[in-house]
């Protein structure tokens, strides 16, 4: 049986070829990493409804491009898509003539398809392990199909009976992103990368935690 004290030495024995090899060699000039991320969707609750869900949450998938301007700084570029996350929102209609309110159901189903660049600031050299911290700006295109269940057809209340009506538009949204994280080396030019993002807008905020692999060339 191996003790801790020798399973701690051989653990770092085991990763001290990795740290020299992933520090020889020039300076790498550019990098891309392949990301699958995890997004968190927040919407501003509306006045118009009495039971709005402000978030939703889907899977997301994208490709970063790197260019690297000196040792500790580099500029990025990103492509990304999400799948369908879904928001229920219930609201009161008075019709005429009806005694009480009638409860009209929504569902929204959001996915977003984004373009964003950032100025990335790592804060040891092209080693094999250094934190980052990022700022810049995403372009997002959010999709949204919204279904709604109305339980009145021109006015006359129908109970019981639900009239569906869809509607589908995109909107184009700018927004800020801070975020940061760590790239990890695993060999002299492949690494693994993780960070957390906040995407901040007027009318939508989005919180993402991504892992992914990359290379540098």
């Amino acid at each position: 049986m191996l003790s801790i004290r020798r399973m701690v030495l051989l653990l770092v024995l085991a990763f001290v070829p990795v740290v020299v090899e992933a520090q020889a060699g020039p300076d790498p000039a550019w990098d891309i990493t392949g990301t699958a991320s995890l997004l968190a969707g927040h919407t501003a609750v509306s006045d118009d409804f009495g039971y709005q869900d402000d978030w939703f949450h889907v899977a997301q998938a994208g490709v970063l491009v790197g260019r690297h301007l000196t040792r500790r700084l580099k500029l990025e570029f990103e492509a990304a898509g999400t799948n369908s996350g879904t928001q229920f929102k219930q609201r009161l209609v008075t019709i005429p003539g009806a005694p009480n309110p009638y409860p009209v159901s929504s569902e929204d189903t959001t996915s977003v398809r984004s373009l964003a660049g950032a100025v990335i600031w790592q804060f040891r050299d092209n080693e094999w392990v250094h934190p980052f911290l990022q700022a810049g700006v995403s372009a997002d295109f959010d999709r949204i199909i919204s279904r709604t269940w109305e339980p009145f057809d021109y006015g006359n209340p129908l109970p019981g009976v639900a009239q569906l009506r869809m509607e589908e538009a995109t909107y184009r949204r700018v927004r800020a992103v801070l975020g940061g994280g760590a790239k990890i080396y695993v060999s002299e030019r492949a690494f693994v990368r993780t960070d957390g993002r906040f995407i901040v807008g007027r009318d939508r905020q989005h919180i993402v935690g991504r892992i992914g692999f990359g290379v540098d060339f």
